[in-house]
C-alpha cells in the first residue's frame, strides 16, 4: 500500500525485504496481490525516475524468479509491460545501461517463470505481434548496445523468447509444437537472421562470448523453421482447418515451395558471410560453435539448405587443420 501511494527506492526495498521471508507457497498465493504495486509503478503517468523503476524491475523479478506464471492473462500483460520499459530503435535517449540490464533480466524471469497454459498461449498467432515487437527490441539492444552484459543477456533472452532455452528447467517442445513454433516464427526469420549476422559481423571489441551466442541463436532458429521436415510437411485435406490453423494461413506468410526457395538463397548469402568471418575468428570458440552450426544445419535442413552446402562443407575443411585441437 506505501509503494502504491509512493513510489520510491526506499518503499521497493523495503517490500523486497519482506518478501524475501515469504514461503514459497504462500508467495505463488499473493503473486498477482504482490505484483499489483510493482505494475502499478512501472504505469505510472509522467517521466520515468529510472532509480526507481531499474529497482522495481529487480523485485519484480525477485518475484517472478520464485513463483510461476500459470495464467495467459498475466503472462501477456507481464510481457507487454516490461516490454515498454526496453528502448525503442528511434524513440527517445536511452535509459541508463543499468535500467537496461534490469530491464531484460525481468523479462528473462518472465519467460522462466512462464508454465503450462500460459506459455502454450502465448505461442498463438493472436499473439503475434506482442512477440514480434518483444523480439525487434531485444533484437535492437543485442545490436546497438556496446555494453556486453546487456548484448548477452539481449541474445540470451530471444533464445528463450524463440523457445531455444538450453537450460535443465526449461522444457523441450514437443514435435507438434515445434511444428507449429516453426510455422510461427517464419515472419521472423528474415529480420532475425540478417540481424544475428550482423552482430556475428560486429566489431571483435564485444568480445567472443556475444559472437558465439550470435551464431548458436542464428543456427536454432534456422534449424528450426526450415527444418526438412517442417517444411515437407502435407496437410491432410480431408481435415477442417481449426480456428488456429486458419489464423496461421491469415497471419504469417505461405510457406510453399516458393517462399523456401527464396528463403534459402537469402540464408545462403548470409552463412557465407558468417562462415568467412568465423572461420579465421581469432577465439578457438566462435570457430568452434561455427562447426556446430554446420553440424546442426547439415542434420536438419539437408534438403532445404542445400545452396549453403559449399560453404559449410568449406568451413569444415578449412578447420580440419586448425591449430586447436
Amino acid at each position: 500500500v506505501q509503494l502504491t501511494k509512493a513510489q520510491t527506492v526506499e518503499n521497493v526495498a523495503q517490500l523486497e525485504a519482506r518478501l524475501a521471508a515469504v514461503g514459497a507457497g504462500a508467495l505463488q498465493e499473493l503473486q498477482e496481490y504482490v505484483l499489483f504495486p510493482l505494475r502499478f509503478a512501472l504505469k505510472v503517468p509522467g517521466p520515468r525516475r529510472e532509480r526507481v523503476v531499474q529497482r522495481v524491475l529487480q523485485c519484480l523479478s525477485a518475484v517472478l524468479l520464485g513463483t510461476r506464471v500459470r495464467s495467459p492473462r498475466l503472462l501477456r500483460e507481464l510481457l507487454s509491460e516490461l516490454c515498454s520499459c526496453l528502448p525503442a530503435p528511434h524513440g527517445a535517449p536511452a535509459p541508463a545501461e543499468e535500467l537496461q540490464l534490469a530491464a531484460v533480466r525481468a523479462l528473462l524471469a518472465l519467460m522462466h517463470s512462464a508454465q503450462g497454459d500460459a506459455i502454450v498461449a502465448l505461442y498463438q498467432p493472436s499473439c503475434l505481434p506482442l512477440l514480434g515487437f518483444a523480439v525487434s527490441l531485444l533484437l535492437g539492444l543485442a545490436e546497438r548496445e556496446r555494453a556486453k552484459q546487456i548484448k548477452l543477456a539481449a541474445l540470451e533472452c530471444l533464445q528463450v523468447l524463440l523457445l531455444q532455452c538450453e537450460c535443465q528447467e526449461h522444457r523441450c517442445l514437443r514435435e507438434e509444437e515445434a511444428q507449429r513454433c516453426g510455422d510461427l516464427f517464419a515472419s521472423f526469420l528474415p529480420g532475425v537472421s540478417i540481424a544475428l549476422s550482423r552482430i556475428i559481423a560486429g566489431d571483435v571489441k564485444q568480445g567472443h562470448r556475444t559472437t558465439v551466442s550470435a551464431i548458436r541463436l542464428f543456427y536454432q532458429i534456422v534449424g528450426l523453421v526450415m527444418a526438412d521436415e517442417q517444411l515437407a510437411r502435407v496437410p491432410k485435406q480431408k481435415e477442417k482447418p481449426s480456428v488456429e490453423q486458419s489464423r496461421i494461413a491469415e497471419l504469417i506468410v505461405h510457406r510453399g515451395p516458393e517462399w523456401s526457395r527464396s528463403t534459402s538463397e537469402k540464408l545462403s548469402l548470409l552463412l557465407r558471410k558468417i562462415v568467412e568471418l568465423s572461420s579465421v575468428h581469432s577465439h578457438w570458440k566462435v570457430r568452434l560453435e561455427l562447426v556446430e552450426l554446420v553440424q546442426h544445419l547439415l542434420s536438419n535442413c539437408r534438403l532445404s539448405l542445400v545452396d549453403s552446402f559449399t560453404h559449410l562443407l568449406k568451413a569444415l575443411v578449412g578447420l580440419v587443420n586448425d591449430e586447436n585441437s
